[in-house]
């Protein structure tokens, strides 16, 4: 078994821009902590989130959910 990891040394910014790059809808995403329907914006994978995607040069309304 092999196992291959294309991010590892990746920052989050540049998986967002790769994501974008390949049509992903990073708009949909998230792996909030605290709520399962929607982003809080304020937990830990949240704010690493909202960071990665402002490093990209997205704002919020670029990337809302739903």
């Amino acid at each position: 078994m092999r196992f291959t990891s294309p991010f590892r040394f990746s920052s989050k910014a540049e998986v967002v821009r790769e994501a974008l790059r390949l049509g992903v809808p990073v708009g949909r995403t998230y792996s909030c902590q605290a709520a399962s329907d929607f982003p809080c914006g304020a937990c830990p994978n949240c704010v690493d989130r909202l960071d990665a995607l402002q490093d990209a040069r997205l704002t919020y309304t670029d990337t809302k959910v739903g």
